[in-house]
């Protein structure tokens, strides 16, 4: 918990060099990243109904930053020219946070969609901050050319009123990540939009916990859900695939957090290990075993 602070020192941005993590590096974004990795909880000022398990939102000192960073970001905004109403960080505060987190840094983003089959889910990555791309340009599939991306790079009064956001979207692909146009409709009840170490921070601490766990795993899988029983624990591999160099395997092949809030984890059974590929967002419980 962060006793005191300078609002504008702890929210500011614009001047903010780039973490390892894709994000700027700021007194809010650091503390937002440190209280992901502490909790293994989905810790975002944009909190979704559909996600199960939500960090503590007790902030600092009482003061709701979700207020603080629109209003931070609208006064930003109209630094930079952007004709905004002056009650906009109060008619349109999900937009500004959404503004906030999208020039920020790298967001993940996952829609879910309705279909004759079944729902799905659409997940990739997507932001509004040139020096991410800058500094993803190694893993682009073309060279970034900010002229190219203009439009999408830049916030407009019409983004903040109607919560239809012009972005760059990153998809993952064999040759490195795709880039492509992207509007975000950041109004639609079926979209979740989080920084990507949020994600990242979920997915280790996952990970980490199996390394010395074993644990029941109960994930929704369309309208029902299923178990799995699974550990990253080498003792307890070994005494299911009996090979060295297949636990090896098992635990170097889980996921870094950008396979989109995927994890491929063993899955322990009669006849030796299969392997099940979980989303994050899926899990309902996680019950540690002998304990």
């Amino acid at each position: 918990m962060v006793e005191k602070f300078d609002k504008k020192i702890f929210l500011e941005y614009r001047q903010c060099k780039l973490t390892e993590g894709y994000y700027c590096n700021n007194g809010f974004l650091n503390y937002l990243c440190k209280a992901v990795q502490q909790s293994g909880k989905f810790i975002t000022l944009l909190p979704y109904s559909t996600m199960k398990w939500i960090g503590d939102m007790k902030w600092v000192q009482s003061v709701n930053l979700y207020d603080e960073v629109a209003l931070m970001e609208y006064k930003q905004l109209v630094r930079l020219g952007l004709d905004l109403q002056t009650d906009s960080f109060r008619t349109h505060t999900k937009e500004l946070v959404a503004s906030y987190l999208l020039n920020t840094g790298l967001c993940y983003i996952r829609i879910l969609h309705e279909g004759s089959w079944g729902n799905y889910s659409e997940s990739f990555f997507a932001t509004k901050n040139e020096c991410i791309l800058e500094d993803l340009e190694t893993y682009l599939e073309e060279s970034f050319d900010n002229k190219k991306w203009a439009q999408q790079l830049q916030v407009t009064e019409v983004e903040v009123e109607r919560g239809l956001f012009q972005t760059v979207r990153l998809d993952t692909s064999n040759k490195g990540l795709k880039i492509r146009t992207m509007e975000l409709d950041i109004k639609d009840k079926k979209i979740i939009i989080l920084p990507m170490f949020v994600v990242d921070g979920v997915v280790t601490y996952l990970v980490n916990l199996l390394k010395s766990r074993e644990v029941l795993i109960t994930y929704q899988i369309g309208t029902s859900y299923e178990i799995l029983h699974t550990s990253l624990r080498e003792d307890l591999l070994l005494k299911w695939v009996h090979q060295k160099e297949k636990v090896v395997a098992f635990q170097e092949n889980t996921s870094d957090g950008k396979d989109l809030g995927n994890v491929v984890l063993p899955k322990l059974g009669i006849w030796g290990c299969e392997t099940q590929i979980i989303s994050i967002f899926d899990i309902l419980d996680i019950k540690i075993l002998n304990e």
